[in-house]
């Protein structure tokens, strides 16, 4: 019997030793892409150039998609590809007033499902 309460104990530590770092890793990846985001946003609102931050947000999310659409939501995964998928449209066509649209809804998306990530009874229950 106790080597089975032992076994058990293990089995729930080990659990709970992974979710924490893939909550890790979830919110150090969110955490990049809103910076570059935000980054882009500054720069488009001095005039700056803008592209650098955009270029290594969808560099960022294509080499980490695959890896998020396995720990989020799909719907949640599959949102954030239609945003990058628009931001990467709109930077081919010039349209700046959509592209930064996109970029703030895109940034509001990744916030939600931060939020919606981290470790509360609300997300639980």
């Amino acid at each position: 019997m106790t080597k089975r309460v032992i076994a058990a104990a293990l089995l729930i530590a080990a659990a709970l030793a992974v979710s924490c770092g893939l909550l890790r890793y979830v919110n150090k990846v969110g955490k990049a892409l809103t910076g570059y985001l935000e980054q882009a946003q500054e720069k488009h609102e001095q005039g700056g150039d803008y592209k650098k931050p955009l270029e290594q947000a969808q560099t960022l999310w294509r080499e980490k998609r695959e890896m998020l659409g396995v720990l989020l939501k799909h719907s949640d995964a599959d949102e954030m590809e239609q945003y990058f998928y628009k931001i990467e449209k709109y930077m081919g066509t010039g349209d700046t007033e959509k592209l930064f649209e996109t970029v703030e809804d895109c940034r509001a998306a990744i916030e939600v499902v931060l939020r919606g990530e981290q470790p509360a009874a609300r997300n639980v229950f």
